[in-house]
């Protein structure tokens, strides 16, 4: 496929056989949907897991209005609650979470998502407000922290795009596949709430402000 083909709404209608879609189809996405997002689990465990081709993934789907936007989760989507209960019940700081990591002989032996229930269980569907931005703000924070972001910049909405742009992300995830390669480890870090961030920066600077807030 060339790229102006290579793009998230050609390959979801596309046929078993690799059809692309017709011009009328293509157009009838464009009109019903803004945006496409892809929302991977890292899953470095995966026999085919290649970091040579996630990279190149992460690189091509770097626009929700174009191509696509890629959001990869680390290991999986569920990373999203791995925060301690009574800390984010409060909203207040999981010191720890900066610093937990995944290993991948655990996601070999199916062992991650029973980790993750063992911190919250199902109680997240009745989360407020009020915790949901603490949640993204403790992701927000660990990748500031591993990535040498200053969130100061971030509290007046002036450089988010910038901030969370697909560079950033790109360097993320070769240091994650960089550290699976050597330790069989990464870090926890949940990327889809980046999506709130990135589509509504003027209604979400509560989370940048709490990001800024705390100090590590």
């Amino acid at each position: 496929l060339s790229n102006d083909e290579r793009n998230a709404q050609n390959i979801l209608l596309s046929s078993r056989i690799g059809k692309l879609p017709n011009p009328a189809e293509k157009k009838k996405l464009k009109a019903e949907y803004s945006d496409v997002l892809l929302v991977f689990d890292f899953d470095p465990q995966a026999t085919l897991f290649s970091s040579e081709k996630i990279l190149k993934l992460m690189n091509h789907f770097n626009d929700s209005t174009e191509y696509g936007r890629l959001y990869i989760n680390y290991p999986m989507l569920e990373s999203f609650r791995h925060l301690d209960r009574q800390t984010v019940n409060s909203c207040s700081w999981d010191i720890a979470f900066f610093n937990r990591q995944f290993n991948v002989d655990e996601l070999g032996a199916h062992q991650y998502k029973g980790i993750i229930n063992s911190f919250w269980c199902r109680s997240w569907k009745k989360w407020s407000q009020e915790i949901w931005n603490c949640v993204i703000a403790h992701h927000f924070k660990k990748l500031s922290l591993l990535t040498g972001i200053d969130t100061s910049e971030t509290v007046e909405g002036s450089s988010q795009l910038r901030i969370l742009g697909n560079q950033t992300m790109i360097s993320f995830l070769a240091s994650q596949c960089t550290s699976v390669a050597r330790n069989k480890t990464g870090f926890v870090l949940n990327t889809t709430v980046f999506y709130f961030l990135d589509t509504y920066p003027k209604n979400t600077t509560a989370i940048f402000s709490l990001a800024d807030s705390v100090t590590v």
